[in-house]
C-alpha cells in the first residue's frame, strides 16, 4: 500500500465559530478528530510529501466560550500481522514487511492529543534505518535486520501524539543509549489575539501556537 507524495488523508476536526456565525448556524459541529487505519498485505509506504491528519478541531459558542475537540487516532499495519494479508501468524517464519514513514503525521489538538499505533514485522526504537530498503529482496532485508520500522527518539516528539502502541511481531529492540520520553507539542490559543474572529473552516494550525 503506497500513499504517494501529494496525497492527504484527513479526518481532522473543524474550526467552528458560532460567535461569528450566530445561533442560527447550521454548520456541523464536527470538532473531534477521527481514526485513519491503514492495513497492507505487505509494505506500507507513506512517501515524502504525503500526509495523514487526525488533529482535533474546536468550536467557539455564541458567547465566545471555547470547546476543544480531541485528536483522533492513526493505526498502521503491515503484512503478516493481525488481520493483514499473508496472516499466517503461527507459521514460525520471520516477517520482512516494512513500514516507511517519510510522510507527515499529525494528531494535534487544543484538547487531548492523538493516538498512534504501529503493528509491523519488528521494531527498533532509538534510531532510524539509513539505507532505503523499499526495493530490497526478502533475503536482503532479513540479513541486514532491516524489517518493520525504526523510530528515532525525536519521532515521539513530533505530530502532537500522546498515546503510543507499538507492536513488533518478531520483536521490539530498544537500542543502547536511546532516550524515549515523549514531550509532544500540542496547540494553545492562550497567547493568540483575535482567535474569536477566525472564520469557520479556518486552519487551526495556522494560528494556534
Amino acid at each position: 500500500l503506497v500513499i504517494d507524495g501529494g496525497a492527504n488523508l484527513s479526518t481532522a476536526g473543524r474550526w467552528i465559530n458560532d460567535y461569528l456565525d450566530g445561533p442560527l448556524s447550521t454548520t456541523a459541529k464536527a470538532i473531534k478528530g477521527g481514526t485513519i487505519e491503514l492495513s497492507s498485505a505487505y509494505d506500507l509506504d507513506l512517501r515524502e510529501g504525503s500526509s495523514i491528519d487526525v488533529s482535533g478541531g474546536a468550536r467557539l459558542d455564541t458567547k465566545g466560550k471555547l470547546e476543544a475537540g480531541n485528536a483522533g487516532a492513526i493505526v498502521l499495519t503491515t503484512g503478516g500481522v493481525k488481520g493483514s494479508g499473508f496472516d499466517f501468524i503461527d507459521d514460525g517464519k520471520p516477517r520482512d514487511a516494512s513500514l516507511f514513514l517519510d510522510g507527515s503525521l499529525s494528531g494535534y489538538s487544543l484538547g487531548a492529543g492523538g493516538k498512534f499505533e504501529i503493528n509491523t514485522s519488528a521494531l527498533i526504537l532509538g534510531e532510524k534505518f539509513v539505507p532505503d530498503s523499499r526495493n530490497w529482496s526478502r533475503g536482503d532485508r532479513l540479513t541486514a535486520g532491516q524489517v518493520g520500522a525504526a523510530l528515532d527518539d525525536e519521532f515521539f516528539n513530533r505530530g502532537g501524539f500522546y498515546d503510543f502502541k507499538l507492536v513488533g511481531r518478531d520483536g521490539v529492540n530498544v537500542v543502547k543509549g536511546a532516550h524515549i520520553a515523549p514531550l509532544p507539542i500540542s496547540w494553545s490559543l492562550a497567547t493568540v489575539a483575535g482567535s474569536r474572529f477566525r472564520t469557520t473552516g479556518s486552519d487551526i494550525g495556522s494560528f494556534a501556537k
